[in-house]
């Protein structure tokens, strides 16, 4: 422990002054779901409660806090925070990272766990949307009401991995995605995969290899999920599948008044959702 400063003689960084609740997130032990408006300073909270548990030792190395963020603009400030307050040593153990970006990070790293029919083609694409595909392969015709309702189902909301019970379109659709498609004009398709769909496949493989999930949980002993109203059904599915039920402390910061992402998929009930499933205290910042 030599080097840290002790629990008791923490204060905050840049003489920064935090009221009762807040200290007690900065310092908490437990799983945590706190909830700010609009300048409330959720970022600042989160670099704060780093500051504490770098500076400490309480995130003992080589243990990691992990922090995912909806958008990059995002990730990168609160990585900036946190380096300019701890020095680039402490921050080294400091990963942040978007959704999008942690989902493909297990995908990459361990996609091959996967079963054949659900593992993606080495060197697949990035694609924006599940209907471009869609409509490249029904001949660039217009799609009904019907298929795009039961992709919006699979692909945007839900995020489900097709199973027997599932529409032959849309099977047909999650076989292209993954393994890429020749069409009979002669057109080669190559796997293009959207983060949605990476999300659902990262949840899956940690689900169908509790070993992987147990590695993720030693290196990140501390989790941050910020801005957290804007997280989607997928995104919230691959933090429920790696850190669900683990040691791994996990703190929620959002503000209930701002869910505007509903068309992206986020989920309306995510906050009552975290604290049944992480077992978390909620409190108001």
């Amino acid at each position: 422990m030599s080097g840290y400063v002790h629990p008791s003689d923490w204060v905050p960084m840049d003489d920064r002054e935090l009221e009762p609740a807040a200290m007690d997130v900065v310092k908490s032990q437990i799983n945590m779901c706190v909830i700010a408006g609009p300048g409330a300073g959720k970022t600042e909270l989160l670099a704060q409660r780093a500051g504490y548990l770098l500076q400490t030792g309480m995130c003992r190395s080589p243990q990691q806090i992990l922090s995912l963020t909806y958008k990059r603009d995002a990730q990168k400030e609160i990585q900036d925070r946190v380096r300019l307050r701890v020095g680039d040593e402490l921050a080294k153990r400091f990963v942040s990272m978007t959704y999008d970006g942690f989902a493909k990070s297990i995908l990459d790293r361990f996609g091959s766990g996967l079963p054949l029919w659900a593992r993606p083609d080495p060197g697949y694409e990035i694609a924006n949307s599940v209907y471009d595909r869609a409509k490249l392969l029904d001949g660039a015709a217009s799609l009904s009401w019907n298929t795009k309702s039961r992709l919006d189902q699979f692909f945007v909301h839900r995020i489900e991995i097709p199973l027997r019970s599932t529409p032959s379109d849309i099977k047909r659709i999650w076989k292209s995605i993954l393994k890429g498609t020749n069409l009979s004009s002669g057109l080669i398709l190559p796997a293009s995969l959207t983060f949605p769909v990476i999300a659902c496949l990262s949840g899956y493989l940690l689900r169908l290899n509790p070993l992987i999930a147990r590695a993720m949980r030693l290196s990140y002993s501390y989790v941050f999920l910020d801005e957290f109203q804007d997280s989607t059904h997928a995104q919230y599915g691959l933090v429920k599948a790696c850190f669900g039920g683990s040691g791994s402390v996990v703190t929620a910061v959002g503000d209930k008044k701002q869910l505007i992402m509903g068309w992206a998929g986020a989920k309306d009930m995510i906050f009552d959702e975290f604290v049944a499933d992480f077992q978390a205290d909620e409190t108001t910042a």
